[in-house]
Protein backbone atom coordinates (compact mmCIF):
# COMPACT_ATOMS: atom_id res chain seq x y z
CA UNK A 1 0.00 0.00 0.00
CA UNK A 2 1.75 3.17 -0.83
CA UNK A 3 -0.70 5.67 1.05
CA UNK A 4 0.71 8.04 4.16
CA UNK A 5 1.67 6.62 7.38
CA UNK A 6 -0.27 7.03 10.18
CA UNK A 7 0.34 9.98 12.35
CA UNK A 8 1.99 8.67 15.25
CA UNK A 9 0.07 9.28 18.79
CA UNK A 10 0.25 12.17 20.90
CA UNK A 11 3.67 11.24 23.73
CA UNK A 12 2.33 11.67 27.06
CA UNK A 13 3.67 13.95 29.43
CA UNK A 14 6.43 12.98 30.72
CA UNK A 15 5.47 13.22 34.73
CA UNK A 16 2.24 11.27 33.99
CA UNK A 17 4.29 8.50 32.07
CA UNK A 18 6.67 8.00 34.82
CA UNK A 19 3.32 8.28 37.58
CA UNK A 20 1.86 5.66 35.19
CA UNK A 21 4.76 3.71 35.22
CA UNK A 22 5.24 3.54 39.27
CA UNK A 23 1.62 3.19 39.85
CA UNK A 24 0.51 0.45 37.38
CA UNK A 25 1.36 -2.67 39.45
CA UNK A 26 0.21 -0.88 42.77
CA UNK A 27 -3.33 -0.02 41.26
CA UNK A 28 -3.22 -3.53 39.36
CA UNK A 29 -3.21 -5.11 42.83
CA UNK A 30 -5.81 -3.43 44.10
CA UNK A 31 -7.90 -3.93 41.01
CA UNK A 32 -7.43 -7.69 41.30
CA UNK A 33 -8.70 -7.19 44.68
CA UNK A 34 -11.95 -6.47 43.05
CA UNK A 35 -11.59 -8.33 39.87
CA UNK A 36 -10.23 -11.51 39.95
CA UNK A 37 -10.11 -11.98 36.15
CA UNK A 38 -6.43 -10.85 35.73
CA UNK A 39 -8.05 -9.26 31.95
CA UNK A 40 -10.10 -7.38 33.76
CA UNK A 41 -8.21 -6.08 36.47
CA UNK A 42 -5.98 -4.68 33.46
CA UNK A 43 -8.42 -3.63 31.77
CA UNK A 44 -10.08 -1.76 34.49
CA UNK A 45 -6.55 -0.45 35.19
CA UNK A 46 -6.28 0.85 31.85
CA UNK A 47 -9.56 2.78 31.63
CA UNK A 48 -8.55 4.19 34.87
CA UNK A 49 -4.99 5.70 33.36
CA UNK A 50 -7.13 6.74 30.32
CA UNK A 51 -9.38 9.00 32.58
CA UNK A 52 -6.54 9.85 34.35
CA UNK A 53 -4.62 11.47 31.22
CA UNK A 54 -7.89 13.35 30.84
CA UNK A 55 -7.75 14.90 34.67
CA UNK A 56 -3.66 14.98 34.71
CA UNK A 57 -3.97 18.98 34.99
CA UNK A 58 -6.59 19.11 37.77
CA UNK A 59 -5.08 16.10 39.89
CA UNK A 60 -1.36 18.16 39.34
CA UNK A 61 -3.68 21.24 41.04
CA UNK A 62 -4.49 19.22 43.71
CA UNK A 63 -2.68 18.38 47.06
CA UNK A 64 -2.69 15.26 46.79
CA UNK A 65 -2.44 14.33 43.32
CA UNK A 66 -2.21 10.44 43.99
CA UNK A 67 -5.28 10.55 46.11
CA UNK A 68 -7.01 11.47 42.87
CA UNK A 69 -5.67 8.65 40.61
CA UNK A 70 -6.84 6.76 43.57
CA UNK A 71 -10.17 7.82 43.67
CA UNK A 72 -10.62 7.64 39.65
CA UNK A 73 -9.67 4.16 40.36
CA UNK A 74 -12.12 3.46 42.70
CA UNK A 75 -14.59 5.01 40.91
CA UNK A 76 -14.17 2.68 37.90
CA UNK A 77 -13.64 -0.44 39.73
CA UNK A 78 -17.17 0.42 41.45
CA UNK A 79 -18.30 0.20 37.98
CA UNK A 80 -17.26 -2.66 37.05
CA UNK A 81 -19.67 -5.67 38.06
CA UNK A 82 -18.48 -8.20 40.31
CA UNK A 83 -18.91 -12.25 39.49
CA UNK A 84 -18.75 -12.80 42.69
CA UNK A 85 -21.01 -12.48 45.79
CA UNK A 86 -19.19 -9.80 48.23
CA UNK A 87 -17.05 -11.85 50.53
CA UNK A 88 -16.82 -11.26 54.33
CA UNK A 89 -13.27 -8.79 53.78
CA UNK A 90 -14.98 -6.91 51.30
CA UNK A 91 -18.11 -6.55 53.18
CA UNK A 92 -16.15 -5.49 55.93
CA UNK A 93 -13.84 -3.33 53.83
CA UNK A 94 -16.90 -1.43 53.05
CA UNK A 95 -17.99 -0.81 56.30
CA UNK A 96 -14.58 0.68 57.22
CA UNK A 97 -14.79 2.88 54.18
CA UNK A 98 -18.15 4.10 55.47
CA UNK A 99 -16.62 4.35 59.03
CA UNK A 100 -13.77 6.21 58.05
CA UNK A 101 -12.51 6.28 54.67
CA UNK A 102 -8.53 7.89 55.79
CA UNK A 103 -8.12 3.96 57.49
CA UNK A 104 -9.29 2.44 54.81
CA UNK A 105 -7.39 3.97 52.59
CA UNK A 106 -4.09 3.10 54.06
CA UNK A 107 -5.19 -0.56 54.97
CA UNK A 108 -5.41 -0.91 50.79
CA UNK A 109 -2.42 0.96 49.73
CA UNK A 110 -0.89 -1.15 52.36
CA UNK A 111 -1.97 -4.11 52.45
CA UNK A 112 -3.76 -4.90 49.04
CA UNK A 113 -1.49 -2.69 47.06
CA UNK A 114 1.74 -3.60 48.70
CA UNK A 115 2.93 -0.03 49.29
CA UNK A 116 5.66 1.19 52.07
CA UNK A 117 4.28 3.33 54.65
CA UNK A 118 6.00 6.81 53.58
CA UNK A 119 4.45 5.83 50.17
CA UNK A 120 1.06 5.70 51.83
CA UNK A 121 1.72 8.68 53.33
CA UNK A 122 3.03 10.66 50.59
CA UNK A 123 -0.52 9.29 48.38
CA UNK A 124 -2.57 10.19 51.39
CA UNK A 125 -0.87 13.98 51.78
CA UNK A 126 -0.04 12.84 55.84
CA UNK A 127 2.85 12.14 57.79
CA UNK A 128 4.26 8.77 58.24
CA UNK A 129 3.32 8.45 61.91
CA UNK A 130 -0.04 9.02 61.08
CA UNK A 131 0.05 6.83 58.09
CA UNK A 132 1.18 4.21 60.72
CA UNK A 133 -1.87 5.00 63.38
CA UNK A 134 -4.70 4.85 60.39
CA UNK A 135 -2.97 1.67 59.00
CA UNK A 136 -3.56 0.06 62.69
CA UNK A 137 -6.92 1.68 63.54
CA UNK A 138 -8.59 -0.14 60.52
CA UNK A 139 -6.68 -3.04 60.59
CA UNK A 140 -8.14 -3.25 64.28
CA UNK A 141 -11.80 -2.61 62.91
CA UNK A 142 -11.94 -4.89 60.02
CA UNK A 143 -10.65 -7.15 63.11
CA UNK A 144 -13.13 -6.96 64.79
CA UNK A 145 -15.76 -6.76 62.29
CA UNK A 146 -13.98 -10.44 60.96
CA UNK A 147 -13.54 -11.77 64.46
CA UNK A 148 -16.15 -15.04 64.76
CA UNK A 149 -17.56 -15.91 67.92
CA UNK A 150 -15.29 -19.05 69.55
CA UNK A 151 -17.30 -22.43 70.09
CA UNK A 152 -16.05 -24.84 72.05
CA UNK A 153 -16.14 -28.42 71.28
CA UNK A 154 -18.99 -30.82 71.79
CA UNK A 155 -18.58 -32.10 75.27
CA UNK A 156 -16.41 -29.25 76.79
CA UNK A 157 -17.23 -26.41 79.06
CA UNK A 158 -15.92 -22.73 78.98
Amino acid sequence: MTGNPSPAAPALPLDLEAFLTQWHQPFLRLAAQHLPDPAAAEQAVLHAAALIYCHWPDLLGRAAPTLGALEILQDVLAACPRPDPASPLRSALAELEAHSPLQAHCVRLRHLAGLPYRTVALTLNIDQGAAKAHTWAGLRFLDARLARPVRPAPGTAL
